[in-house]
């Protein structure tokens, strides 16, 4: 299962009980800022890439398309 999500993340970008929440479960969750940039993603969505939180969060969504 996958969710995307919105506002709500875009808002709260830097809150550590966010984080913690994000990363503590197994679905992937994360927003696009635009219809091209990445902006929050959790753990388990950057596990599924193959890469660190912060290789994709803020980068084009383009830069992981194969």
């Amino acid at each position: 299962m996958t969710i995307m999500m919105t506002e709500v993340f875009q808002q709260s970008h830097n809150s550590p009980e966010l984080n913690f929440l994000l990363n503590s479960i197994k679905t992937q969750v994360w927003y696009l800022k635009d219809p091209e940039t990445y902006g929050k993603v959790n753990q388990a969505h950057a596990d599924f890439l193959g890469l660190k939180i912060e290789e994709i969060e803020d980068k084009n969504i383009s830069n992981f398309l194969d």
